[in-house]
């Protein structure tokens, strides 16, 4: 029988060598959950949701500990032949209680989309109860989750917005929880500590974990009214290590439509009252695409990706709920804490000094925080910010937004004081890689791409099955096709097929913040990163090698896979051949990299000479292109001319033709660093690596003329028939 135990724990209890969190520890078949630093809190719980206990309601009725169980059950994973539970309440005595059915339904072997299920179901079925009967002071919790972080990760206080229902930070806690040691600040809706209270409370939790753990930063993730808190805490700490994630932080209140409402909401008739929350509702966010959204977490049918009508009108029905069970009382107060916050946090904003990640929702109805996240760029020297064009206030609870993910692919996730992009990288999880990949879809069922690879006896064979996975670090090294179409597909068939992750040594452009604020794509450069991409250098092809990582180079950079007309497959590589003696110092294979099939998707209508001699408009483009990063003039040769630009191309009349991608002969250099130590030898074996990848291309060129689905109608025609299957292609 599991015993569910709360008990109040005071605020010298350290908990895995950190300052006094909140936590949940799992001891065989007993969870103890256990609320410290809570400055005379009551027991506290979590899992799926985010709430608290009240003495009183706690050891008086059923009804209130059935709720709270139900609550808590979502995360801690109850099995389903389990019928009671042992509740230990806060004054020692137990109580057995019946665990209902469909809380048992989530087991601790259970998928992640089964967790998921279980969490938004039970927080929105439940989440009016804890609104009408939510009391006690601010206090920390941790949620109990099936993802662990690693050992050496940092803290992470999430800050709620000034409601603090969590919604948007329960659907996002199991990612996070992967990368970070999570608490969760508790703000009770009948609480009416000031704000300057609020910024001594988690302060003083800040300051105890900074002093445990002196070498690893601090993460505050605010959303909304949390945002202010975040940047009133760095103001006053800017010695700390901090690293902010402000999701549509509320400094920009006083440009809120909300903020003129506060004398008139005070002074209004009780009787019109409830129909602000209303209001308020439908500014925050589309009733309708929230219930959609929330719908694809409860929906009876999640399992199948279907969202069924009866998922979304209780979803809606939810949302009305909650709307009615929000205390009449309490948003007037509400909207002052909004702008007091604001006020704090603006006066000592020039302060911060922490490293500050902002997100921007361009259709937020509540607040401009676009053009917050712009003001607070100029402000804040280490920050940067992304704009997300359709979303709204409530971007957490955006479907398919990972804020995880966005925290690595940004270059903000980092577990000591050091911002080294090599080591600091965390591989990317199943799921990112599925997403990833899954954005070529369209382009591999165009392209109907096909991959060989070649043996140490020189045989090629359909498939990647001849890279010698044992031999690494590889380097994988080929020329660059057209715009770079091929490389999310060839990454894909690595990791899937291999599980191996070069990490791409890539133009510097593709790191420039500046640049990224204002890129409305799910931001190249920031997938770039988040699949391990560093920029292109020496220093930094020297720390992945050290690593033994895999990496991935095109030694024609930018002028192959911005080519001119007629440069189909040609090679632009320098003329230096410092990669090789590096390559032997480690032990490295390269591995040539053959792509083919760009000169049969794009029919290039204007390149660079073009661009630039166009008249009246030629000389501003060239200027524009000019002020673009540039790399590599220190080279000779036609690599140097890497003037960024736009080349003007368009798809081939008569469909896309078939990318081809081969892996040539691996080119070992073990034990032969004493034999690279010869400028003669580094020389002849740069040339051979050349050579292999030009054979490789002239290969591929040469054999898909056999290949009877090279074009499109033919191949697509066949694929169809066929049920999906691939077409073939020539025999190796």
């Amino acid at each position: 029988m599991e015993a569910l135990q709360y008990s109040g724990c005071g605020s010298a209890t350290k908990f895995r060598g950190r300052a006094s969190p909140p936590h949940v520890e799992v001891q065989g078949e007993s969870c103890r959950i256990r609320s410290l630093m809570s400055t005379g809190a009551r027991g506290s719980c979590t899992g799926a949701s985010i709430t608290a206990f009240n003495r009183k309601r706690f050891e008086g009725g059923t009804g209130r500990k059935l709720l709270e169980l139900r609550v808590a059950r979502a995360a801690l994973a109850v099995d389903e032949d389990k019928q009671q539970e042992d509740v230990a309440r806060p004054d020692g005595r137990s109580v057995n209680m019946p665990v209902p059915h469909d809380v048992q339904s989530t087991t601790s072997t259970g998928s992640t989309s089964s967790n998921k299920f279980a969490v938004a179901t039970d927080y929105i079925q439940y989440l009016p109860e804890f609104l009408r009967d939510d009391s006690g002071p601010p206090r920390w919790f941790c949620p109990v989750l099936e993802n662990k972080p690693p050992k050496q990760a940092p803290v992470l206080l999430f800050l709620p917005e000034v409601v603090g229902t969590g919604l948007g930070f329960s659907l996002q806690q199991e990612n996070l929880a992967r990368l970070f040691e999570l608490r969760c600040l508790r703000i009770p809706l009948t609480d009416r500590t000031p704000f300057e209270g609020l910024v001594s409370f988690v302060e003083e939790t800040v300051r105890k974990e900074a002093k445990l753990n002196p070498r690893r930063p601090i993460y505050l993730l605010g959303e909304s009214f949390g945002g202010t808190l975040a940047l009133a805490i760095a103001s006053r700490n800017p010695k700390l290590d901090l690293v902010l994630v402000l999701v549509n932080p509320s400094t920009s209140f006083r440009e809120s439509p909300l903020q003129p409402l506060i004398p008139l909401i005070e002074a209004l008739p009780p009787a019109l009252f409830p129909a602000v929350p209303v209001l308020l509702g439908l500014a925050t966010y589309d009733p309708v695409q929230w219930a959609s959204q929330i719908a694809t977490k409860i929906a009876p049918s999640i399992g199948s990706g279907q969202i069924s009508p009866d998922s979304i009108t209780g979803a809606l029905r939810s949302l009305l709920d909650v709307v009615d069970a929000f205390p009449k009382s309490i948003l007037p107060w509400k909207l002052k804490m909004l702008e007091s916050g604001a006020r704090y946090a603006n006066s000592r904003i020039r302060a911060v000094k922490a490293d500050v990640l902002i997100l921007a929702s361009e259709k937020d109805q509540l607040l401009p925080s676009l053009e917050e996240a712009k003001r607070l760029k100029k402000i804040i020297p280490n920050s940067t910010y992304r704009k997300f064009p359709q979303s709204g206030h409530m971007l957490l609870v955006e479907e398919g937004f990972n804020l995880a993910s966005m925290i690595k692919a940004t270059g903000f996730y980092r577990q000591t004081r050091s911002k080294d992009v090599v080591s600091n990288f965390v591989r990317p999880t199943k799921e990112e890689i599925d997403q990833a990949y899954g954005t070529t879809d369209i382009l591999r069922k165009l392209t109907s791409p096909v991959f060989f690879s070649t043996g140490d006896d020189g045989v090629v064979v359909r498939g990647v099955s001849k890279i010698p996975t044992s031999k690494q670090p590889l380097i994988f090294v080929g020329n660059h096709f057209f715009y770079g179409l091929d490389m999310g597909m060839l990454w894909g068939e690595l990791m899937n097929k291999l599980d191996v992750l070069p990490r791409g040594l890539a133009h510097p452009i593709l790191f420039d913040q500046t640049l990224l604020e204002e890129n409305n794509d799910r931001i190249e450069g920031d997938r770039t990163r988040l699949f391990g991409g560093v920029p292109v250098g020496g220093k930094n092809m020297f720390k992945l090698l050290s690593r033994g990582d895999s990496i991935a180079l095109y030694p024609g950079g930018a002028r192959e896979a911005l080519h001119r007309k007629n440069e189909w497959h040609k090679l632009f590589w320098p003329e230096r051949p410092e990669v090789i003696r590096m390559a032997a110092r480690f032990g490295a294979t390269f591995i040539p990299m053959c792509a083919v099939g760009e000169d049969e998707i794009y029919e290039i209508l204007l390149d660079y000479d073009d661009l630039i001699n166009l008249p009246l408009v030629g000389g501003r483009l060239y200027e524009a292109f000019d002020q673009l990063p540039r790399w590599r003039e220190d080279l000779d040769g036609e690599v140097s001319n890497q003037m960024l630009h736009t080349p003007v191309a368009v798809p081939k009349l008569g469909g896309p033709g078939r990318i081809y991608i081969l892996f040539g002969k691996p080119i070992y250099t073990e034990g032969k660093e004493d034999f690279f130590r010869d400028p003669k030898n580094v020389d002849a074996e740069y040339k051979k690596l050349r050579e292999a990848v030009e054979g490789g291309l002239a290969y591929l060129v040469n054999k898909r003329k056999e290949d009877a689905y090279r074009n499109f109608f033919p191949r697509i025609a066949y694929e169809i028939a066929a049920g999906g299957k691939q077409a073939p292609t020539f025999e190796p």
